[in-house]
C-alpha cells in the first residue's frame, strides 16, 4: 500500500482483519479491536483507505494527521472520531508513534431490521471532519469503553437468541451518549462558537449587500460551511445546538431581515426587492415573505407606514 493516490477499499470486517493480521473476527459484522495491538509501520507512507462498515474509534499517541475529507486532525489528545461506510480516509504514522486506544467496527448489515439503522443515518456526527471529533473528558471516555467492552462481551460469550438485541439496545445507548457529548461540545465552545456565528453573519451580510444574490441565487449551505471549515454537517450541528435553526433556516431567516429592512426603509418596488435577494420571480418572493411572517410584502410595507 505505497501508492499513495490508490484507494483500498475494505468491503468486510473479516477483510479488516486479515489486513491488521488480526485472528479470524468473534462476529463477522462487529468487532472490538485494541489498537495498541496493532502494527503501524506500514502506514509509515501516506495510505488512503476506505471502508465498507461503520467505526467509532478512540484514538492517542498518533503524531502524524488523519486525513479525512478535505481536513486532518491530530490525535495527540484522546478524541473519538466516527465514520460512515465509504468515506475516503487517509493515514500516515510515525516511526515513534505509541498509538493506543480502541476501534469500534460495525457493518450495516448487523443493524437491519432494527430501528437503529433508520435512526443512524440521522446523527451527524457520522459526517463530520475528523478534525471536529469529539474531546471526551476523562469519566466520558471511559463510560464509551466500557460500553465498547461490555459488547464485546456479548459477542465473544453469550451468542443466543437475544444475543443481537442485546447489541443492537448496547451500541443505540452508546451512540445516543456520543450524541449527547457532542451537544455538550458545542454549548460549552459558545464562545468560539459565537465567533462562528459572527463570522457566518457577516459573510451572509456581504453576501446579500453586494449584489451576489442577485446574480448567483441563495447561498448554498456548502458554501457557507466551505467559508467556515467546518463540514455541512458540523455546521448544521452547531447552528441547531446554538439558534434551533438548520443552516437552511438560518439563511432563510436573513432573507426575511433583509426583506424587511428593503421593505420599510426603501421605496423600491416588491418585484426589485425580490431580486436583489435572488429571487428569479416576484411571484416566488411573495410566497416566501408571506410563508414566513402571514403578511405579503405588500401587506408589511402597510403595516409599517
Amino acid at each position: 500500500m505505497t501508492n499513495h493516490t490508490e484507494i483500498q477499499h475494505v468491503a468486510t470486517i473479516s477483510e479488516l482483519h486479515r489486513n491488521l493480521e488480526l485472528a479470524k473476527p468473534l462476529h463477522p459484522l462487529v468487532s472490538l479491536i485494541r489498537l495498541d495491538d496493532l502494527d503501524f509501520s506500514e502506514y509509515e507512507e501516506l495510505v488512503r483507505f476506505s471502508y465498507g462498515f461503520y467505526t467509532v474509534s478512540l484514538k492517542r499517541g498518533l503524531r502524524n494527521k488523519v486525513h479525512y475529507g478535505h481536513r486532518s486532525y491530530d490525535f495527540d489528545e484522546g478524541v473519538l472520531a466516527l465514520v460512515k461506510p465509504h468515506q475516503v480516509m487517509a493515514m500516515q504514522a510515525h516511526p515513534a508513534d505509541d498509538i493506543t486506544g480502541w476501534m469500534l467496527v460495525f457493518h450495516p448489515d448487523f443493524l437491519s431490521g432494527y430501528p437503529l439503522s433508520e435512526k443512524i443515518g440521522k446523527y451527524g456526527f457520522f459526517s463530520y471532519e475528523v478534525d471536529e471529533a469529539l474531546h471526551l473528558s476523562d469519566s466520558e471516555e471511559q463510560l464509551l469503553l466500557t460500553l465498547m467492552q461490555q459488547l464485546h462481551e456479548e459477542y465473544s460469550d453469550r451468542i443466543d437468541a437475544f444475543s443481537q438485541d442485546v447489541m443492537i439496545s448496547q451500541l443505540d445507548l452508546l451512540l445516543s451518549h456520543v450524541n449527547r457529548f457532542y451537544n455538550r461540545q458545542f454549548l460549552t465552545r459558545r464562545k468560539s462558537n459565537a465567533d462562528v456565528l459572527s463570522k457566518l453573519d457577516a459573510f451572509l451580510e456581504d453576501y446579500f449587500d453586494s449584489g451576489k444574490a442577485y446574480s448567483e441565487g441563495f447561498p448554498a449551505v456548502g458554501q457557507l460551511a466551505k467559508y467556515l471549515s467546518v463540514s455541512p454537517s458540523y455546521q448544521n450541528g452547531l447552528l441547531t445546538s446554538l439558534t434551533g435553526l438548520s443552516a437552511r433556516d438560518y439563511i432563510q431567516r436573513m432573507v426575511v431581515r433583509k426583506a424587511k429592512l428593503s421593505l420599510s426603509l426603501t421605496t423600491k418596488s416588491v418585484s426589485e426587492i425580490g431580486y436583489e435577494l435572488g429571487f428569479q420571480h416576484s411571484q416566488s418572493f411573495n410566497k416566501f415573505f408571506k410563508k414566513h411572517t402571514n403578511l405579503s410584502p405588500g401587506e408589511y410595507r402597510k403595516s409599517i407606514n
